[in-house]
């Protein structure tokens, strides 16, 4: 076999990996539906070992394009040189190419059976749900997500969330290679494509109707979230607390002009323990209470019990009729960011969070009723667990807010994307998202999906918008759809081990019927 022939799959695994990535940029969304193709083709005719060492290339590839920003928390705010943090990343693309190795692997399993043609969605579904919950889970850019900022096309995450929409994404993809591939019958290289391109009619028609309708509304309600560009660097420098607090109160008062319901601060926007007495605490305090608006703010807590101090991330939401302050403490924290799962890297968690320590899950629900409006409270990343939002809605949360840190992303496409999949949580459970992030990206949401505001990354900003808050009910999603992704692994195992089964079978007939041929017996 000459070079060529060896370098050929894995670079069209590596071109595939790549291409995947540019899919998730705004203008490139439609290479989603092509960019498998080449992966798959990589794989055909191939030996097990083969399809490992494609399905790596394909993985790292893809991983690295996509996280490359790991790279620059780690070194710029966990204090190691360049080398090791990009060893650290290689270590953690390596791991999340595991995920792309169970479709390959169910796929090699079950491809001499009768599910040949059919299993490789549901086993590309398989491996992300595999993703979002094995470990840590890490449900980061999903296939799925590649279509969110087209709306028309978003519409059906309220019947089976990211994952219906990656199988619909998968599928296009594998109706054309069937379609060009030699290996199959002439009836499947038809079939597959026409039934691949009804989905995707399907699809399209689902997401037009969707656009249409008018869904009641409960009222109008306006929001000023507040972007104050603080510094990471900065944030948490004793000498510096003073002046980040006065930017926000400034920024507030600026905003209290405009007579918002709410007033939105981003993730830990203060630098200090709000629940602590002290000349800070009054001064924002004093603040709140005068813009006769609910104020929602970011700040680090603890809990002291007789063996140690817990920390907490939380968001207070201050009750203007009341004059009394809720709370909500994160309950998804990010792994080696807030909380330490393999315990000899506690060290660059320390880095990381500073005096803070390791963080512990919250306890109370994330929901918070305010003057008759329930909202559904998400922290930072939480916004990519489709869970958090679905338990806010089944507790009656007519609106979503999601407050966020993103300056340790830096200059790069994360803040885009950690956007863009909160797209996602509006659609599913048909109501508004609100969001504030310390350097962007801070916007606001409908609840069908489209983009109503947004600021941009590294820069100071307030967003005022008026939006109506929609009666919308429980969605498919939210009674059945959020299982699919679920029913899709169990079934795709299922069929895996029954392939397995057959195999061992057909394998001792074989050996069964050479030893009676060859020895009589």
């Amino acid at each position: 076999m000459s070079f060529e022939s060896k370098a050929k799959p894995f670079l069209l695994s590596i071109f595939s990996g790549v291409l995947l990535t540019a899919s998730f940029e705004l203008q490139y969304f439609f290479l989603s539906y092509v960019s498998l193709i080449p992966f798959l083709f990589a794989l055909k005719g191939r030996t097990l070992w083969e399809r490992i060492k494609f399905g790596f290339a394909f993985g790292i590839s893809h991983f690295i394009t996509l996280c490359y920003w790991i790279t620059w928390v780690i070194s710029h705010y966990g204090g190691l040189n360049i080398v090791v943090s990009v060893l650290a990343f290689l270590g953690v693309a390596v791991y999340l190419s595991i995920y792309p190795l169970t479709f390959v692997l169910i796929c090699h399993y079950t491809e001499h059976t009768k599910f040949k043609t059919v299993i490789p969605p549901f086993a590309w579904v398989t491996s992300e749900f595999l993703r979002a919950h094995i470990f840590t889970g890490f449900p980061w850019c999903l296939l799925g997500y590649t279509q969110v900022t087209r709306p028309i096309l978003a519409q059906v995450a309220d019947l089976g969330g990211v994952y219906l929409i990656s199988f619909i994404v998968f599928s296009v993809n594998y109706g054309v290679y069937i379609a060009v591939s030699k290996e199959f019958k002439s009836i499947s290289r038809l079939c597959a494509p026409l039934i691949c391109g009804i989905l995707l009619i399907l699809q399209i028609i689902y997401g037009l109707k969707i656009i249409g309708n008018d869904i009641p509304s409960l009222g109008d309600i306006k929001v000023a979230i507040i972007q104050p560009n603080i510094p990471q660097t900065l944030k948490w420098v004793k000498e510096y607390k003073l002046a980040a607090t006065k930017r926000l109160i400034d920024m507030t008062w600026l905003a209290s002009r405009f007579r918002p319901h709410i007033i939105l601060w981003p993730e830990t926007a203060l630098p200090f323990f709000f629940q602590e007495d002290s000349e800070l605490r009054q001064i924002v305090v004093d603040t709140i209470k005068n813009t006769g608006s609910i104020l929602i703010l970011g700040s680090p807590a603890y809990e002291k019990d007789p063996q140690k101090t817990h920390y907490f991330n939380r968001l207070y939401v201050y009750n203007p009729s009341e004059s009394k302050f809720y709370y909500y403490d994160k309950l998804r924290l990010v792994p080696f960011g807030e909380y330490i799962p393999i315990r000899f890297l506690a060290p660059l968690v320390e880095r990381i969070v500073g005096d803070l320590g390791e963080f512990s899950k919250g306890k109370v629900p994330n929901v918070v009723s305010v003057d008759n409006l329930k909202m559904g409270l998400l922290i930072c990343y939480e916004s990519i667990f489709p869970y958090l939002s679905d338990m806010a809605k089944a507790n009656g949360a007519e609106i979503l807010v999601n407050c966020t840190n993103d300056a340790w992303f830096g200059v790069s496409s994360a803040p885009y994307q950690h956007f863009n999949m909160a797209i996602l949580r509006a659609v599913e459970n048909r109501i508004p998202l609100i969001r504030a992030a310390n350097t962007g990206i801070s916007g606001v949401i409908d609840e069908k999906g489209s983009v109503r505001l947004k600021s941009d990354i590294f820069v100071e900003d307030i967003l005022i918008a008026e939006f109506p808050i929609k009666k919308s009910g429980q969605t498919i999603y939210n009674k059945w759809g959020k299982y699919l992704p679920l029913y899709t692994t169990l079934f795709t195992l299922l069929l895996t081990f029954i392939s397995l089964c057959l195999s061992f079978f057909d394998s001792m007939v074989h050996k069964k019927e050479y030893r009676h041929h060859h020895t009589g017996k």
